[in-house]
């Protein structure tokens, strides 16, 4: 979940992360629950909408879970070195 967030964060948009643009798996091996986003719209500028909020149940309460807090900072990482040199359309 966290590494959605962080994508949505990163288009400036929560369009994904609606409750019709989510779909979410079970994975049997760590028995988490996965998101598989889609719809995504195109990036918006952090700046024009500010901060993404999940307003969907399973990512508010992903938000409030310590194990999202020790996720977050690294998939927040791992996004930032993919998304180096990019530029936005």
């Amino acid at each position: 979940m966290a590494r959605s967030i962080v994508l949505a964060y990163v288009r400036g948009t929560n369009h994904g992360l609606l409750g019709g643009n989510s779909r979410y798996y079970l994975n049997p091996y760590t028995l988490r629950l996965e998101p598989i986003t889609s719809d995504q719209s195109r990036p918006q500028p952090v700046e024009r909408y500010g901060l993404v909020y999940p307003y969907t149940l399973p990512y508010r309460r992903s938000i409030e879970t310590k194990l999202f807090r020790d996720l977050y900072p690294q998939a927040f990482s791992d996004v930032t070195k993919q998304t180096e040199g990019l530029q936005a359309a």
